[in-house]
């Protein structure tokens, strides 16, 4: 029973992912402009000062490694702090414009699930906008205790990752590697929670957001094996899609040509991966609809 409500889910937020596929155009974009205005001073600075450098030729044939960003740091790691400091504000900012669009795409799946509808989702990017931003914040917050609880679990393990009071310093990766599927599992419950937050904070038009947070919990506390099961597929196909871009773009790119491609490869991951996004989230208002909805 629970597999078939997964593979209507799942389906109908393919629909529905489909249909507004212009939003991840929109992320995309959004994307690009804050990569570009992250990656344009550091262009500048490796022109100014490392342009002629052997280094350079050295990053090319075997792709960024500890050594080089050792020595890099060491004779040019002064002039990247104002561009961190940029790149920071610009990572913020971009997180922020995906938080907008979050009210205009869940209102896509709500009254145009087949279609998208420009005058749809622009209004209520902006009608939702601090309602979405106040619901980021609070699982922020959450997401950043379970993490925390991760790493004290860890840094007990490995007695404060120091080698010396530890049998064998291979402690310390297999710790990390058993800790880590767990942490994604545990993670990934809040971040369906999160998602389903987001259904219910559109479809009940409530002032406030923490009604939508607890019928959201309710709802999944109900429906937790297709919800979860549905989150976890979808997160299956984020993990192929990284492990399929990481194996093509394993070769080192030493040619003007290979960079081009990686460059080309790297833009399809990203609209993809931002695919997959809009994907779970439709999956979790089909889910919604299916079960909720239907039974009216």
């Amino acid at each position: 029973m629970s597999n078939s409500k997964i593979i209507s889910a799942w389906k109908g937020g393919l629909s529905r992912a489909t249909a507004n596929f212009k939003v991840v155009l929109f992320m995309y974009l959004g994307t690009f402009i804050a990569a570009f205005l992250a990656a344009y001073p550091l262009k500048n600075l490796f022109e100014s000062v490392v342009g002629k450098s052997p280094m350079i030729g050295d990053l090319l044939s075997r792709g960024f490694d500890y050594t080089f960003l050792n020595d890099f740091n060491n004779n040019y790691g002064e002039a990247f702090g104002p561009i961190f400091n940029q790149s920071f504000v610009l990572v913020i900012l971009f997180l922020i414009l995906m938080v907008f669009f979050q009210g205009g795409i869940f209102s896509l799946f709500k009254n145009h699930p087949e279609k998208y509808s420009a005058s749809t989702f622009w209004p209520n990017c902006a009608k939702y906008f601090f309602k979405m931003l106040r619901l980021s914040l609070f699982f922020l917050i959450i997401h950043g205790i379970i993490l925390t609880i991760f790493m004290v679990i860890y840094w007990n393990i490995t007695q404060g990752l120091s080698p010396s009071k530890l049998e064998s310093e291979t402690i310390i990766f297999s710790a990390f590697w058993t800790m880590l599927p767990i942490y994604i599992l545990v993670a990934s419950i809040f971040f369906m929670w999160q998602e389903y937050a987001k259904v219910f904070l559109v479809r009940s038009e409530s002032k406030w957001v923490l009604p939508s947070i607890f019928s959201s919990l309710k709802f999944i506390g109900k429906k937790f094996i297709p919800a979860y099961g549905i989150f976890i597929l979808n997160l299956l196909l984020f993990f192929l899609l990284l492990g399929l871009f990481r194996l093509i773009n394993s070769f080192p790119p030493n040619t003007g040509l290979k960079i081009l491609l990686s460059f080309f490869i790297s833009q399809i991951y990203i609209i993809l991966r931002l695919g997959l996004k809009l994907l779970n989230s439709g999956t979790a208002d089909a889910l919604f609809n299916n079960e909720v909805v239907s039974d009216k």
